[in-house]
């Protein structure tokens, strides 16, 4: 039996990937039906994506409903790692992370908290009731076509210094 190429395998992983994405509940022999590739194949490269941490899982999509709601927040504080680490004792907290950019502090409750009595608190970003949650699908795009466009876009690119709200 002969070696696949590095990127002929990295299209078949995006091929599965493409199939989970568009029905998270498909069976591997459906997988295999509309790649065109053996079970055995698709077993061995979703174990391999998993490994890697190509591909993470289970996903869960949640709707809201009546009698649950969970409150995103986008904060800044101005320790955001020590924020971190007081949030991990807070009940009501259901995930949070440090972030990079208009905000550094990313909170999901499942009840409404006010934040702004926290040390360090700066200002609130944005805040709502969380609804349908939505990955969008990325595109497979080899090394070489990446650096292309990236090399096109730095090229297009013109500094404008922005005023935000």
């Amino acid at each position: 039996m002969g070696e696949i190429s590095q990127n002929k395998k990295l299209e078949n992983y995006y091929r599965i990937f493409e199939q989970i994405y568009e029905n998270p509940v498909i069976s591997i022999y459906d997988i295999s039906q509309n790649t065109s590739l053996a079970r055995n194949t698709v077993t061995k490269y979703l174990k391999e994506m998993y490994a890697q941490g190509i591909m993470h899982g289970p996903y869960l999509r949640m709707n809201p409903a009546v009698t649950y709601k969970e409150y995103v927040y986008l904060m800044n504080f101005t320790d955001p790692l020590c924020i971190f680490e007081e949030l991990k004792r807070f009940p009501h907290v259901v995930d949070h992370a440090v972030t990079f950019g208009d905000w550094n502090t990313l909170v999901v409750t499942d009840n409404y908290l006010d934040f702004s009595e926290l040390k360090g608190f700066e200002n609130v970003v944005k805040q709502g009731v969380r609804y349908c949650s939505y990955t969008p699908k990325p595109e497979y795009v080899n090394w070489n076509e990446s650096f292309k466009k990236i090399y096109e876009r730095i090229n297009r690119f013109t500094p404008v210094r922005t005023e935000y709200k």
